[in-house]
């Protein structure tokens, strides 16, 4: 590497965060798997710039929520934004999102409020330098674990990243790998043994304001259970997408920073695009589900893998 700068917070009115692909290994001990809450999002921001985003060799990204941010580079750099649709600019002239570009020092991006979907991924050549907290760089606010304490980033703190010897090529995504950030159609796998799974195929609820990223919290016609015990039950892990049904009879999807065990009644889980998906949905938004079956969620996951080498 030739050298060494810095990414300094100018303004953050929205949500920063680090976020790489996770913790694994500790939900055994009740710590969260946290991570990027749109996976395919920040592996193609990652894959623009060249990083190497597999479990080994984690690049870390910067997870922006509802934009509405400034940030200044001390040092040159080739660095890609993906995500929700957001204009961005670059010392205020517009830049396409899911394409990489040049950052030269000196040079200031700044984000608006996104037009569709919610979160964006900024990644850098060789990912940002910050230090791994069991082994991720992610930060989960709701445990205060992670860089930082555990705390999003404020005005004024910096995160570092190394100077590469050598630039890599500009990179876009094609147009047909662009997702459409919408709640239509979100897909899930139904748990087998729970009939009242099925109402959530074809049905609208939607996402409420308490939603955040432990978990979507959403609204619509309440699906009634009469059942032994109710929608009470035994507490089980929960995995990440896990839909839970409280009493209340209002469906809970489980994210990124959710808790590791629970005891409502399982409907079904979301696949990991699935979760991406429902993650991209804002407050006030209708989502409904499609049902796929374990094998077409488990044939997607194996497909992404392969294409970004994880």
């Amino acid at each position: 590497m030739s050298g060494f700068g810095l990414l300094q917070i100018l303004k953050a009115s929205g949500k920063i965060t680090t976020q790489d692909l996770g913790r694994k290994g500790w939900l055994h001990l009740g710590i969260c798997e946290s991570g990027a809450a749109d996976e395919m999002a920040f592996l193609w921001a990652n894959f623009l710039v060249g990083n190497v985003a597999n479990r080994l060799a984690n690049s870390t990204t910067l997870e922006i929520t509802l934009g509405q941010v400034s940030l200044i580079f001390t040092a040159a750099t080739t660095a890609a934004l993906t995500g929700a649709s957001t204009p961005a600019f670059l010392n205020d002239k517009p830049i396409p999102c899911w394409q990489s570009f040049r950052v030269a020092a000196g040079d200031v991006l700044r984000l608006s409020l996104p037009k569709f979907g919610l979160i964006n991924y900024l990644a850098v050549q060789n990912g940002f330098k910050v230090q791994r907290v069991c082994g991720s760089t992610s930060i989960c606010e709701r445990e205060g674990l992670g860089p930082f304490n555990g705390r999003q980033l404020q005005v004024k703190q910096c995160i570092g990243y190394s100077v590469p010897n050598q630039t890599n090529p500009i990179r876009s995504v094609p147009a047909h790998y662009i997702p459409e950030y919408h709640g239509q159609n979100i897909p899930f796998m139904p748990a087998e043994k729970v009939a009242v799974s099925k109402c959530l195929s074809g049905a609208y609820f939607t996402v409420t304001p308490a939603t955040n990223r432990m978990g979507c919290r959403l609204e619509g016609q309440a699906i009634e259970w009469v059942g032994e015990g109710g929608t009470q039950c035994v507490s089980q892990g929960m995995p990440y997408g896990a839909i839970q049904l409280p009493p209340d009879g209002q469906p809970i999807a489980l994210l990124k920073d959710r808790q590791t065990m629970g005891g409502y009644l399982l409907l079904g889980c979301l696949s990991r695009f699935g979760g991406g998906r429902l993650a991209q949905c804002r407050p006030g938004e209708r989502v409904s589900f499609v049902a796929i079956s374990r094998m077409q969620a488990i044939e997607q996951l194996r497909q992404r893998n392969v294409f970004f080498g994880l």
